[in-house]
């Protein structure tokens, strides 16, 4: 399988203390990258590198965008972003199955049981702004 992300300069967070932000794109396959390295030592490299790729494709969503230039203006007024693990979630489990596709849902906040998982995702899939964020894979 040879899937990778591709698009335009989007951010992965908000800038940092030196004003800098992280592209998405960049953070995508630098945790592709490390998620692989650390998967090697068990067979599962290739498996864990689209994981840390997909992982946070739902920050490609324009409120996700929004979210963050909000937090630019007001750092002080941070509140808790949009969801952007759906995304992810479901590419992870048309590509990789259901078990990786529920480590990147709970890549915050947690895992849930395969059935909270399940019904988490069918929620989310009747969402035609989190389906729409699926990055062109290529």
């Amino acid at each position: 399988m040879m899937l990778d992300v591709v698009g335009e300069s989007i951010a992965a967070h908000s800038r940092n203390f030196a004003g800098v932000r992280h592209d998405l794109v960049t953070h995508l396959r630098s945790v592709a990258r490390l998620a692989a390295g650390f998967a090697e030592s068990f067979g599962a490299r290739e498996v864990d590198y689209y994981a840390g790729l997909f992982h946070d494709v739902g920050k490609f969503r324009d409120v996700f965008q929004e979210y963050l230039r909000r937090c630019e203006l007001n750092p002080d007024g941070r509140t808790r972003g949009p969801d952007h693990k759906a995304a992810g979630s479901v590419l992870a489990r048309e590509f990789l199955g259901g078990l990786l596709a529920m480590t990147i849902q709970g890549h915050h906040g947690g895992l849930q049981s395969p059935t909270q998982f399940s019904s988490w995702l069918a929620e989310r899939e009747k969402d035609s702004d989190v389906m729409c964020s699926k990055p062109r894979i290529r």
